[in-house]
């Protein structure tokens, strides 16, 4: 249970980063979102801050997982690639980003469309932006998975994903638009 847990948590935390791989992934050059993630009723807190429009970003979350304690995590997304960093063990995992199974939600092909079973749901408001709201279909780790997704100007402002009997949400309660970002927030750190 506690390995579905973590595993969930990660995919609510890189939902953002995947979004962000295709150049001019959002309208926004740069920003910073304060983001809930609400699993089995715990609550997590992360913060993404991205920059050149979503080509680059990282995510930052404290996690509580059962048996563990509480551990932090940071996604770093640049260079086509995933970073996932775990200060506490000094670990740096390395993974690519699958571009077939991201979602550019400025870029929405019927090919896309039909892949995803992407389909417009409306209109709603989260964050006090107004948000383009879809449901969609995606594999993460082989599993399929339903989600719901609210998008401004690209950035997926609200997620709901049911995965393996369980629904996560990830929501922005905070979001920071045109803000400065210093270029080492998106260094990946060396534990050696």
């Amino acid at each position: 249970m506690k390995r579905i847990v973590l595993s969930l948590t990660l995919l609510a935390v890189t939902i953002v980063a995947m979004a962000q791989e295709a150049p001019k992934s959002f309208e926004i050059k740069s920003g910073i979102a304060k983001i809930n993630t609400t699993l089995m009723g715990q609550v997590a807190e992360s913060t993404t801050y991205f920059d050149n429009y979503g080509a680059i970003s990282v995510t930052k979350s404290k996690t509580s997982v059962p048996g563990s304690g509480e551990i932090e995590v940071s996604t770093i997304t640049k260079d086509g690639k995933n970073y996932i960093v775990i200060p506490a063990m000094k670990q740096v995992r390395e993974a690519p980003v699958n571009v077939e199974e991201v979602i550019n939600y400025l870029q929405l092909t019927d090919e896309v469309r039909e892949k995803f079973k992407i389909k417009e749901l409306g209109t709603e408001t989260v964050c006090g932006k107004e948000c383009t709201k879809y449901s969609e279909e995606i594999t993460q780790q082989g599993q399929k998975a339903s989600a719901t997704v609210c998008v401004w100007k690209g950035f997926p402002m609200k997620t709901i994903i049911a995965f393996a009997g369980l629904e996560i949400t990830t929501e922005v309660v905070e979001f920071t638009e045109d803000a400065f970002i210093l270029p080492q927030t998106f260094e990946i750190p060396s534990f050696e």
